[in-house]
């Protein structure tokens, strides 16, 4: 295992490279010296999107009221109609939406419960070009501001704190990303991880 940080995120599966709190300490900081594991997590990866749509729309409105009602002009249309869209969500959605945080929240708390952090990919995709709306993968054409959301919503979520720093290039020398999440009420501990990371593949 050491070295190795790249695992695969799906629709039901999100596998992760940990980083265990009895690895081994005072030594130069590198992969070799974290006793890291593979682990499988199976969240429910398939309601994240509606939760999040649903909490952020609800929220976003109810941030946005007062300055939506005194200047609308200000706001582009785009970024507008989702504001607006957010007060025709119902209460018991929004009540729904936020037990479904509570779930995620306790299963990211589950898959941290032995280790420091977790280590995902930063973002579904390399980075897009600025005028690229959709990308097509296996064949399928699919949204790009869904898949840039898609492997942070989990932690919008639930709250926990989560960092993503630059990890490399693809061949086309697109940045990629790596994504760190820790222990909730924790910031201090992540930040030292990421350090560890930064100077481990710097």
């Amino acid at each position: 295992m050491n070295g190795e940080t790249r695992r695969l995120v799906d629709d039901n599966e999100m596998i992760v490279l940990v980083k265990h709190r009895n690895a081994r300490r005072g030594s130069r900081p590198g992969f070799g010296d974290w006793g890291g594991t593979g682990g499988s997590h199976r969240w429910h990866a398939n309601d994240i999107a509606s939760i999040y749509l649903v909490v952020s729309l609800a929220e976003g409105a109810a941030y946005h009221a007062k300055t939506l009602e005194r200047c609308p002009e200000l706001y582009d249309p785009s970024v507008r109609l989702r504001v607006e869209q957010g007060r025709y969500i119902l209460a018991e959605d929004y009540l729904r939406a936020l037990a479904g945080c509570g779930v995620i929240r306790e299963e990211v708390s589950a898959a941290l419960a032995d280790v420091e952090a977790l280590i995902l990919p930063g973002s579904a995709i390399a980075a897009p070009r600025l005028d690229q709306e959709t990308i097509t993968i296996d064949g399928e054409e699919l949204p790009v501001r869904g898949l840039m959301l898609r492997l942070s919503q989990p932690f919008n979520l639930s709250g926990h704190p989560a960092l993503v720093m630059p990890c490399g290039t693809t061949k086309e020398h697109l940045p990629v990303s790596l994504q760190l999440v820790g222990q909730r009420s924790n910031t201090r501990a992540l930040l030292d991880v990421g350090a560890t990371i930064e100077a481990a593949i710097r």
